[in-house]
C-alpha cells in the first residue's frame, strides 16, 4: 500500500461548526474522512428543519482553547 493509499483509507476526525442553510440553525459537530469521503456526525441533515443543505466550518484555534476550559469547569 501506498503513503497516498494509506492516507486516502486513514479515518480522520476534526471539529466543526455547521449551520443549515434553509434555517440558520446551529450546531457543533464532528466530520469524519474515510477512504476519500466524508460526513457529519451526529446528523447528516439539519435536526430542525431535516433539511441537508449545511454549512460546515472548521473550528477556530480559540474556540477550541474555550471548549477546553469549559471542561476543565473554567471560566473563558
Amino acid at each position: 500500500m501506498t503513503a497516498h493509499e494509506r492516507y486516502l483509507a486513514g479515518y480522520r476526525t476534526h471539529a466543526v461548526d455547521i449551520e443549515c442553510r434553509d434555517c440558520g440553525h446551529e450546531w457543533e459537530g464532528t466530520q469524519v474522512t474515510e477512504y476519500g469521503m466524508w460526513w457529519l456526525e451526529p446528523h447528516e441533515e439539519c435536526p430542525q428543519c431535516g433539511s441537508m443543505e449545511l454549512d460546515a466550518a472548521d473550528v477556530d484555534e480559540q474556540d477550541i482553547q474555550e471548549r477546553k476550559a469549559e471542561a476543565r469547569g473554567e471560566d473563558f
